[in-house]
């Protein structure tokens, strides 16, 4: 392999493929990334098993071939060369790489790629359906800070994407939460259904500002792999196997609270109140008025500490009511509301709540109350 490259280039594809790189494994080689040289380019490949991403970056190739190399070790070397073209000759016979770039001159170790995973290739497979790169940002950043940490459920670690009536549905669980995002296409879609690890969605998410065309998604022939193809980037993922639960059994038939919030005075709140809560088991308790007033008393309290209120002037219909959740729920659903106003409805303080904004109908979250011992 002989070829001529950026400095540039080379660097910027390497971090963003680094996070692919295995750090702890049993197969030595996937701590390596993969380079090889063909068709006027050079492609770059990492994986952890789990999920493997491949860049592909211009290059001058004067000898096609391939290689693999330390991902590190050619990661942190490449950052610290000046903003020169780059030379780059591997010899497979002594399993040496020289790289050049202005007065530096480095010859490094590199592995053969025979034992290298394989990657899924592209050729001969149609995409499932394509969507904006802008609106898939959204639509995982809507719902993946509900998926779970906690292995001891996997399912509950992936995002689940459906699609039924040409529309496309996102939705996250982690047992005290559920979030929900549907988005509607404009040209008619095959029904789908699969589950994405959410560490492979979070990888995604990084890479998606960067994309200027539409995310092209494709199912390998085995129905076991997921890739997303976007520009000269391609994440391929292991699909996360199982049954998840049925989401829509979770959302209340009917609440008896409604309650319409300014959104910025509310997340304001929560952040006020969280310093307290984080010392008090996270819990901030939410006290409504019926329609006579329209006032939400927002507390916290701990017994060491002391305590910490804050009352909103809202919109309420139905009964007065109370309920408490935790502090952090709350500031992670704010988070992600796009909205002036907030939706908050309620059925009594044991029963969870739904959060929504006020002007999209396309976004639902459930999270589950805490229980108060004394109001």
């Amino acid at each position: 392999m002989k070829l001529e490259c950026t400095q540039d280039n080379l660097d910027k594809a390497l971090s963003h493929i680094s996070r692919a790189v295995s750090t702890r494994t049993t197969l030595p080689i996937t701590q390596n990334v993969l380079l090889k040289a063909v068709d006027g380019k050079l492609q770059l490949s990492a994986t952890n098993l789990e999920m493997a991403l491949n860049t592909w970056i211009g290059a001058n190739i004067t000898e096609e071939g391939e290689t693999t190399i330390p991902a590190r070790l050619l990661t942190d070397l490449i950052r610290t060369f000046p903003n020169q073209n780059i030379n780059l000759q591997s010899d497979n016979a002594d399993n040496t790489i020289n790289i050049k770039c202005g007065p530096f001159d480095s010859n490094l170790i590199t592995q053969p790629t025979d034992d290298f995973p394989p990657i899924p290739q592209l050729e001969n497979l149609e995409p499932q359906f394509d969507i904006d790169a802008d609106v898939l940002l959204k639509l995982i950043n809507s719902v993946i800070f509900s998926a779970a940490q906690d292995q001891s459920r996997p399912v509950l670690t992936g995002i689940k994407f459906s699609i039924e009536n040409n529309t496309l549905t996102l939705a996250s669980a982690d047992g005290f939460r559920l979030s929900i995002i549907n988005y509607k296409f404009e040209n008619s879609i095959n029904d789908l259904d699969f589950i994405v690890p959410s560490k492979s969605l979070a990888e995604l998410a990084r890479l998606l500002p960067i994309a200027e065309n539409s995310v092209k998604i494709f199912i390998t022939p085995a129905a076991n792999q997921v890739i997303f193809m976007m520009d000269n980037y391609q994440l391929t993922t292991t699909l996360t196997q199982g049954t998840f639960p049925d989401f829509n059994s979770l959302i209340p038939d009917n609440t008896t609270t409604q309650c319409e919030i300014p959104k910025s005075e509310f997340k304001n709140a929560v952040r006020s109140l969280g310093v307290l809560a984080k010392d008090g088991n996270g819990i901030i308790k939410l006290e409504i008025d019926d329609q006579s007033t329209n006032n939400l008393l927002m507390s916290a309290k701990t017994d060491e500490l002391g305590e910490n209120s804050v009352t909103l002037t809202v919109t309420t219909t139905g009964n007065s009511s109370k309920i408490a959740f935790n502090s952090k729920y709350l500031s992670d659903v704010l988070d992600v509301i796009n909205s002036d106003n907030v939706v908050l409805e309620i059925n009594g303080d044991s029963n969870p709540g739904l959060i929504k904004p006020s002007e999209d109908n396309n976004y639902t979250h459930i999270v589950m109350p805490m229980f108060v011992q004394n109001w």
